[in-house]
């Protein structure tokens, strides 16, 4: 996400692999920066629908950052999309 990359898609696992989970909050920076790119806007472009400076949008999508869930659902929103949270048991 820092360097622009796309993040590709989950391949099917093989024998003797294991599935990892990212934390919510990357799961949510993550599938922002997937919505940024299929919706095709800028970061600017989602700032202005947000009412907030870019560099805020710039901090949603960094890894390193502590956003808060609230601004990613926002930011999402202002796309169309939703941001759904699931609670499964562990393996």
């Amino acid at each position: 996400m820092v360097m622009g990359f796309p993040i590709p898609t989950p391949s099917l696992m093989k024998k003797g692999q294991y599935a990892i989970s990212l934390p919510a909050l990357m799961a949510a920076k993550a599938a922002l920066y997937i919505t940024i790119r299929e919706v095709g806007i800028t970061k600017v472009e989602l700032a202005k629908r947000l009412g907030c400076d870019e560099k805020v949008v710039r901090r949603l999508l960094d890894p390193h950052y502590p956003s808060k869930l609230t601004r990613l659902e926002s930011a999402l929103a202002s796309m169309g999309r939703r941001l759904i949270i699931e609670v499964q048991t562990a393996a």
